[in-house]
C-alpha cells in the first residue's frame, strides 16, 4: 500500500449470520486497497469500537514492507480521526465515504412513492456531477447511433427516460467521470433538496419522505464536506476504447474504495 493509496475501512453484520455458534461476535471488520480492490484484512470483532481493531491494524502495517495510505474512507468520519492517524501517521486524510452519505438518506425513502426515483436522482445531483465533456460525448453517441450495436438512434426524450431508470447507471455511468461537489455546494444543494421534497406527494398522495428522512438528511448536512474529493488528486482511472467500440468513448473507473468494499460485504454474506 503505497503513499498515494486510497483505502476504506468498514464493518458488516450480515456475514456473521452465517455463524451459528460464535459467542461474542458482533461484526466483521474489513479493510481494502482502492486501486486494486484487494482486501487487506478481515477480522471478527466483539464491537464496532475502533479500539477493537487496533491489534489487527498494527499487524497489518508491520507485516508489510510498505503500508502508508494517503486517504482512508470510513463511515464514521470525522470521528476517531486521532485513532486512525495514530496507526497510519499524521499525514493521513480521513474522508467520509460518499456511498454511506447517500445511502443513509436513501434507505429512509419510501420506494412505493411515485416521486421516489426522481427524489433519488436529485439527491445524487446534489452531491456530485458528471464531467461535462464526457456527458456531451455520450449523448452524441446515443443520438447518432454509434453507441448501439444495431445503430439505434435515441431521441432527447429517450435519453431523459433512461436517466430516470436503473439502466442509466448500469449501462452508461462507466463512461462518465464523477466529480464530487465541494462541501459548501453539497450543503446548499442538500438543503434545497430537503425543502423540495419534504412536503411532496405523488398522484396517489404518498410522500417520498418517511418520518426519519428529514431528520437524517439534516444530520448529513453537517458531514457533507467530509465526503468531498482530495484537491489536486485525480479520482478516475481511464480505460481507452477498444478496437470494436464504435462510439470511441473511454471508460472510467472511480478510485474511491468504499463501493467495492460494500460489494465484497455482499459477496461474503
Amino acid at each position: 500500500v503505497e503513499e498515494d493509496e486510497f483505502c476504506a475501512a468498514d464493518w458488516t453484520f450480515e456475514t456473521l449470520k452465517n455463524y451459528y455458534d460464535l459467542p461474542g461476535a458482533k461484526a466483521l471488520f474489513t479493510f481494502n486497497k482502492g486501486s486494486t480492490n484487494e482486501i487487506v484484512t478481515t477480522n471478527i470483532v466483539p464491537s464496532t469500537a475502533a479500539s477493537q481493531t487496533s491489534h489487527a491494524l498494527l499487524q497489518m502495517r508491520e507485516k508489510r514492507k510498505v503500508f502508508s495510505p494517503a486517504v482512508l474512507h470510513t463511515d464514521t468520519c470525522p470521528h476517531n480521526e486521532k485513532f486512525w492517524k495514530g496507526i497510519f501517521g499524521q499525514c493521513l486524510q480521513l474522508k467520509l465515504g460518499l456511498f454511506h452519505l447517500l445511502h443513509r438518506i436513501m434507505d429512509t425513502l419510501d420506494p412505493r412513492s411515485g416521486l421516489c426515483w426522481d427524489c433519488v436522482v436529485k439527491l445524487r445531483n446534489a452531491t456530485y456531477r458528471c464531467n461535462f465533456d464526457d456527458e456531451a460525448s455520450l449523448i452524441k453517441a446515443l443520438k447518432d447511433g454509434t453507441f448501439s450495436k444495431t445503430g439505434e438512434k435515441l431521441t432527447d426524450d429517450d435519453i431523459r427516460r433512461l436517466r430516470h431508470s436503473k439502466k442509466w447507471n448500469e449501462r452508461y455511468m462507466s463512461f462518465l467521470r464523477k466529480i464530487i461537489l465541494p462541501g459548501p455546494t453539497q450543503k446548499h444543494q442538500l438543503h434545497n433538496w430537503i425543502e423540495e421534497f419534504k412536503d411532496g406527494v405523488d398522484i396517489a398522495g404518498r410522500p417520498p419522505f418517511t418520518r426519519n428522512t428529514e431528520k437524517i438528511a439534516t444530520e448529513q448536512l453537517k458531514k457533507a464536506h467530509h465526503a468531498s474529493d482530495v484537491p489536486g488528486v485525480s479520482m478516475c482511472q481511464e480505460t481507452l476504447p477498444g478496437p470494436r467500440w464504435t462510439h470511441g468513448l473511454s471508460k472510467w473507473k472511480w478510485k474511491r474504495p468504499e463501493s467495492p468494499l460494500e460489494a465484497f460485504h455482499a459477496f461474503l454474506a
